[in-house]
């Protein structure tokens, strides 16, 4: 019996633990909730400053205003209703009309599913709002009665950011900029990392903008040094409005020594804040190098090529040394740039694997230094439409069309330029052409044997059915390899919206009885002859405001009857179809 009730004793303690360890569990799970994740109904405090928990909510059985969300953390607020069925995102419908501020304001709306999204507010103001009878749903449904919640917006959250970019032009720059939002001290942090290091940080550190503490403490305990620590005050600090402020890191680097340092930066006032999970927030920070010295790579068969220029000047370095880091930190090799800035690592130092890659070009030039991470990606001007064409073989033909869309029936003039490796025309080579159609067969085939000066013009007709869709021409120097160039073009059949025409009288000035004549020509925007097209034209007769402006004597002169009045008139010109060149008259 002893036994049982021990054995009883033990299970009620066991469940009595797990019911509370649970219950445990909940509470820090609750506490450590961010408070503004939570919605709230206007009855209760009107706003929030975050999104709304993804908790599915209950469907209503009618259509009404179900809360209000108000986001500050963007660079204008914005308050969205929240209703309990979908609103028309059409734009037929004027929302505004439903609306009514107190104070009034200027507004803008957006519709998103069921939230209808206000901007314009101002921050750190408070409205209230009206939502008036009738307010409509997508589905017909409108609201039944009005309603007035307040609307209360909050300063914006206390914001530091660093900008883009890693190199501090030593002649050029005042300091590191920090851009800061209700900000009026910051905490400052230098850490120093030295040269031989850099090489050992993580691809992509340098490019951070952010640092957590784990990520803070390994640079500052075992990669780097503090150089300075201390207090930034932030002079223009204007409310909710972003403000910049240069810091001076030169006035903090006593000694200059190779390396690059990380400039931390935190709002002052995070010290009594009673978050508990404020230190473990990323903090703004970024990575600077304070130097003159401007490097560029440029990677071919021979090697890597390395030049030094300078930032100031954009002159050429000479006598820079330049050190190639493998990934193991050993130095692969040095060179020296010459009078020209530029200096070359051997091509077996480049194709280096694992532990031997190289990672990093180290520049050093007396007390200055700088460095460029090779496993950055490349500066990429495709963006910007400068892409070029793949580097040529030993020949290199260019091909390109006189416009890129044709209609069936018209001719596609391709010219052709011929060159070698040193961009020397090439005449006495002979080239076959190719002309595909869009599901790839072959549609044409000519032989060109004389190139004048290394070009050629080949008028290629296209026949009345030719298939819609994309067309190619192809250049060989052997029918059975390779094509050395290219182009492409399209064949549809349409008749474009736009068209440029211009008008030119024949005769400048007109006399009674005479007739007068005026020259089209029309082209379309993408450079065929508008072809085939007749029109409409209006000839309007009015008084000229300013007949003697050409003389300088009668500037300001008008002739004929003070009571004469002339209100003008149209008359309706004749306009012939215009001709194979876009002509008429």
């Amino acid at each position: 019996m002893q036994r049982v009730l021990i054995a009883l004793a033990v299970v009620v303690a066991l469940t009595a633990a797990i019911f509370l360890a649970v219950r445990y569990v909940g509470q820090q799970q609750g506490a450590r909730a961010p408070a503004h994740t939570t919605g709230t109904t206007p009855a209760e405090s009107g706003a929030t400053t975050g999104p709304v928990t993804a908790a599915p909510e209950p469907p209503a059985p009618y259509f009404a205003f179900r809360r209000l969300e108000v986001q500050t953390s963007g660079e204008e607020p914005e308050a969205c209703l929240v209703f309990t069925r979908k609103l028309d995102g059409s734009g037929d419908t004027k929302y505004e009309d439903y609306l009514a501020f107190d104070p009034n304001v200027r507004i803008a709306l957006r519709v998103t599913q069921d939230r209808l999204c206000i901007q314009g507010l101002a921050f750190a103001q408070s409205y209230q709002l009206e939502l008036k009878v009738g307010l409509p749903a997508a589905n017909g449904e409108k609201l039944t009665k009005s309603e007035t919640l307040p609307v209360e917006l909050r300063d914006k959250p206390s914001l530091v950011r660093f900008g883009n970019g890693l190199v501090l032009p030593r002649d050029t720059a005042d300091g590191v900029p920090i851009t800061t939002v209700n900000v009026s001290k910051l905490d400052v942090k230098v850490v120093r990392v030295g040269d031989r290091l850099l090489a050992q940080l993580r691809t992509g550190v340098i490019d951070q903008r952010e640092f957590y503490q784990y990520e803070r403490n390994t640079i500052e305990d075992e990669q780097g040094q503090i150089i300075w620590e201390g207090q930034l005050t932030v002079p223009n600090n204007r409310r909710n409005d972003e403000v910049t402020t240069l810091f001076p890191l030169r006035r903090a680097l006593k000694d200059k020594n190779p390396g690059a340092y990380l400039v931390i930066a935190t709002d002052s006032a995070e010290k009594t804040s009673t978050d508990e999970y404020s230190n473990w927030k990323p903090k703004a920070a970024q990575f600077v190098i304070d130097t003159d010295i401007g490097v560029t790579t440029f990677m071919g068969n021979d090697g890597l090529h390395v030049f030094a220029r300078s930032l100031k000047t954009a002159k050429e370095l000479s006598g820079v040394e330049l050190a190639l880091v493998a990934r193991n930190n050993e130095e692969l090799e040095r060179r020296t740039t010459d009078s020209d800035g530029h200096a070359v690592f051997a091509p077996a130092m480049t194709r280096g694997t694992g532990g031997t890659q190289p990672v990093a070009v180290m520049a050093y030039d007396g007390g200055d230094f700088t460095f460029l991470d090779l496993r950055r990606p490349a500066f990429d001007l495709t963006d910007r439409g400068v892409e070029g064409r793949a580097s040529p073989d030993q020949i290199d033909a260019f091909l390109y069309t006189d416009r890129g869309v044709y209609r069936p029936g018209e001719t596609v003039n391709v010219v052709t330029m011929l060159r070698d490796q040193q961009a020397k025309a090439l005449g006495d080579t002979p080239l076959t052409f190719v002309l595909s159609r869009p599901d790839g067969l072959e549609a044409k085939k000519w032989l060109v044997s004389d190139l004048e000066a290394g070009g050629v013009a080949s008028p290629v007709t296209l026949t009345a059915t030719a298939p819609r869709g994309r067309w190619q021409i192809a250049a060989y120097v052997d029918p059975k390899g390779k094509p050395i160039g290219r182009i492409a073009f399209d064949v549809q059949d349409f008749v474009p919206q736009k068209l440029k025409v211009e008008l030119k009288p024949v005769e400048k000035i007109l006399r009674p009885g005479s007739q007068a004549v005026i020259d089209v020509n029309g082209r379309f925007l993408y450079g065929a002859p508008a072809a085939s097209l007749g029109g409409e034209g209006t000839l309007t007769i009015t008084t000229d405001s300013k007949p003697f402006s050409d003389v300088a004597a009668l500037k300001g002169y008008r002739f004929g009857k003070v009571d004469e009045t002339f209100e003008g008139t149209q008359v309706t010109m004749n306009v012939p179809d215009t001709n194979a060149a876009g002509k008429t008259q």
